[in-house]
């Protein structure tokens, strides 16, 4: 285990310039001053360890910080391990200032007169997004753009797509998938009813066209492999300007024509069914994130 102590000097003059230099070094976040540790128990820190502690885990475990006092000098703490969760308590055991998961790290300072307390936790892990880069409505069957008109002045117009009762109407999103972790999406949206009953359904369905570099022959035929979700319009039924939500998840892998990060797809939305026969009115901000 590396300490504090392996990087402290003495000085032969005067120990004032000797303390004065180490108080220096332990608040320094210099990468040498680490150490790297396998926790089987609860470890309690103290202030002559160092300021960085790559901790890996035999099972879940707590590491305390010391006993607040005017010699502590912050703490790096990274959970490195693939699986356990590491937890940050103050050196009772009483307060929890942070929960490590695996590949997490946090930041922690003792505020004289206030106690530890944490800077910064990194995320666990941070959630990929769909950039919607264009809507284009395929040649035939597709939804029509109209507006619905506000009542505030000047009046707004909220754009929605037509999605007609009676036939299966479309519409088409090129699409860009960014910060992706592997763990599937969701798409969103909204929709307004027209004259539809309460407890009538709209079918919504949307499925990814994959487009990768060097493969994919945009000029071919493409089978669509569907995710539908069914929308029940509440008892009321709410008035025709309330809007009703969409939720439409893909699983990673082939679910969603095997996507990857950073490449481009085509997202095709469509509706295709329900007892309801009204037309549905498809908010066009639609949205995409990683589940």
């Amino acid at each position: 285990m590396t300490t504090m102590a392996d990087f402290e000097v003495t000085d032969d003059v005067t120990d004032n310039t000797a303390t004065r230099h180490n108080r220096i070094l332990g608040n320094l976040l210099r990468s040498e001053f680490y150490n790297p540790e396998t926790l089987a128990a609860t470890r309690e820190l103290s202030d002559g360890d160092t300021p960085i502690q790559v901790i890996t885990l035999t099972g879940d475990q707590t590491i305390e910080l010391p006993p607040e006092a005017t010699s502590n000098h912050p703490f790096l703490i990274y959970n490195t391990d693939a699986t356990e969760t590491l937890t940050v308590k103050d050196d009772a055991g009483a307060i929890t200032y942070a929960t490590l998961t695996p590949d997490q790290y946090g930041y922690f300072v003792q505020v004289q007169g206030e106690g530890w307390k944490n800077l910064y936790t990194q995320p666990a892990s941070l959630k990929g997004r769909v950039e919607i880069l264009a809507n284009i409505p395929p040649t035939t069957v597709a939804a029509t753009l109209n507006a619905l008109v506000g009542a505030s002045s000047p009046a707004e117009q909220f754009t929605y797509w037509e999605f007609v009762n009676g036939s299966v109407t479309y519409m088409d999103f090129l699409c860009r998938l960014i910060g992706y972790n592997g763990g599937g999406l969701t798409i969103s949206g909204q929709v307004m009813r027209t004259t539809g009953a309460a407890a009538a359904t709209y079918i919504f369905e949307a499925a990814i066209r994959r487009i990768n570099n060097a493969s994919e022959d945009l000029g071919a035929a493409h089978t669509y492999d569907y995710n539908p979700v069914t929308v029940t319009i509440p008892a009321g039924p709410p008035a025709a300007g309330i809007p009703m939500a969409i939720t439409i998840t893909f699983t990673n892998g082939a679910d969603m024509d095997s996507l990857a990060d950073n490449e481009y797809f085509y997202l095709r939305f469509r509706r295709n069914g329900g007892t309801a026969t009204d037309t549905a009115r498809v908010l066009t901000g639609l949205t995409g994130k990683e589940t």
